[in-house]
């Protein structure tokens, strides 16, 4: 993630080392510093990946309501991928799909 004023984005590198996989959802979280928003949950949107495909993903942090800076993350990022659409999916294990990582 790059830090500093007016940047903003967290930037995600997606393998997909398995079978097709359909558009999907992403969940980020994570905590802030912030006492007005101490956590942060985000759903990002992913276009289908085919098989042995990598994507980067850009995601735009948030701003408290007024305040001018961004809630970067504190401690461990959580992202989650959604791999329950389709049968081929099926037997793909829970933890498979997890990454916890830092910043």
């Amino acid at each position: 993630m790059l830090h500093g004023n007016g940047v903003g984005i967290l930037f995600i590198t997606v393998e997909n080392t398995g079978q097709y996989i359909g558009p999907t959802t992403m969940q980020v979280e994570f905590k802030t510093s912030s006492t007005i928003v101490p956590q942060v949950k985000l759903n990002v949107v992913i276009p289908a990946l085919l098989s042995g495909a990598q994507r980067l993903i850009m995601v735009d942090i948030p701003k408290p309501p007024q305040d001018g800076s961004f809630l970067n993350p504190v401690g461990p990022i959580k992202i989650s991928l959604n791999l329950t659409q389709g049968k081929e999916l099926a037997n793909i294990k829970q933890a498979d799909n997890i990454l916890i990582t830092h910043c």
